[in-house]
């Protein structure tokens, strides 16, 4: 009987999300390790990063704030978030079990990831969309707003519009 991957496509594509998030948040760039020889310890407290929740290894990890121009942290990561900020990836074993290669993401990442990285912020996920088999997200910033249709797999941009804020 095969293995299931730890992490579905859906899965990564969220928890990408929040380790993008997490780095916009705290105004980094990368970040790196406080004390490259430690080991790290084993915790059952949530990653500061991408905030799983499972058993692992931590590291202390600090980082370049370019706004405040100053070094900041502590924050206690997993191993997969320390990673993925040096790789670009979070190892093969999972990537093949995601069913994508360690370079190649889905487009539908890759923008949500491009609005992130801008500033834009996801106000509205609807689910389902239009039809039974997407999604509706929201993305506002600075008074704009883009409606962004995905296939359910969010693997797939289905449709991308401008639409008029709501007044707050």
């Amino acid at each position: 009987m095969g293995s299931k991957p730890v992490m579905t496509r859906k899965g990564f594509y969220f928890w990408e999300q929040r380790v993008t998030a997490f780095l916009r948040k705290n105004n980094l760039d990368t970040f790196s390790r406080e004390d490259e020889d430690s080991e790290g310890e084993f915790s059952w407290r949530a990653c500061e990063c991408c905030g799983s929740r499972l058993g692992g290894t931590r590291y202390n990890v600090v980082g370049y704030d370019h706004k405040r121009e100053e070094i900041v942290g502590p924050w206690s990561i997993c191993t997969d978030c320390l990673f993925y900020n040096e790789y670009g990836h979070i190892g093969d074993g999972y990537m093949v079990g995601i069913g994508d290669d360690a370079e190649r993401y889905s487009k539908a990442a890759h923008l949500t990831l491009r609005l992130i990285r801008r500033g834009w912020e996801r106000t509205e996920h609807k689910h389902p969309g239009p039809a039974w088999n997407t999604l509706v997200d929201i993305w506002s910033k600075n008074g704009r707003a883009l409606r962004i249709v995905l296939d359910r797999d969010y693997d797939t941009v289905v449709h991308v519009e401008k639409v008029k804020q709501r007044d707050e």
